[in-house]
């Protein structure tokens, strides 16, 4: 699958067909979202600027990846996320600096 980040939404193509992450999916984040993909090849739509938000994307669905309540209050204009590892040794990382 490829994925986009755009302006005006989240596309993602097999190479034949795109399409865009639902708009009940997108409204969560304002526009400010981004994009990571990790080491298993499992795609995260997360918050960029505001407060932190990070989801796992499940077939236009989202599951969110709960965050420390310090982290999850937090407001910042540049929000960086990261992981490392595999299955249950992963670890993630969000930068609000």
């Amino acid at each position: 699958m490829m994925w986009y980040s755009t302006n005006i939404g989240i596309f993602f193509s097999d190479g034949i067909q795109i399409q865009i992450l639902p708009d009940s999916i997108l409204e969560k984040f304002l526009h400010n979202i981004a994009l990571y993909k990790d080491q298993e090849g499992k795609m995260r739509v997360y918050s960029s600027q505001g407060s932190p938000d990070l989801y796992l994307i499940n077939e236009n669905s989202l599951e969110q990846i709960t965050l420390a309540r310090e982290e999850r209050n937090r407001f910042s204009q540049f929000i960086r996320f990261f992981s490392f590892g595999n299955g249950s040794d992963k670890v993630y990382f969000m930068s609000t600096g």
